[in-house]
């Protein structure tokens, strides 16, 4: 199955975690990490935008003391970082820089 049928409302991906569900965060994190190595494989900017919007969302459900957070703090991190370094643009290497920085705070 590739990402593509992953990524559709009746994937299993969304029956094994469906909104709410207390490993959405993780399998989001997931999903999102084959978007990014996909993208780095193909080099499809779609892949890696998918992949940020994705970030987001993971991190959108994974509150922020759980301690787990740095992981997809630092994943949204790279996934910025790559961006900025196909595309220059500023405001997503100043915002990878901030997200890690935050994870920092965990340790």
């Amino acid at each position: 199955m590739c990402c593509r049928q992953l990524r559709s409302p009746a994937s299993p991906s969304t029956v094994w975690s469906p909104p709410g569900h207390y490993e959405r965060s993780t399998s989001l994190s997931n999903l999102t990490l084959s978007l990014y190595n996909m993208f780095k494989q193909r080099g499809v900017p779609s892949d890696l935008d998918e992949a940020i919007e994705l970030h987001r969302a993971a991190l959108l459900i994974c509150p922020p003391d759980h301690p787990d957070r740095p992981t997809p703090l630092n994943n949204l991190a790279i996934s910025l970082r790559c961006r900025f370094e196909q595309r220059g643009v500023p405001s997503d290497l100043d915002e990878a820089i901030e997200l890690q920085l935050k994870s920092l705070k965990f340790r």
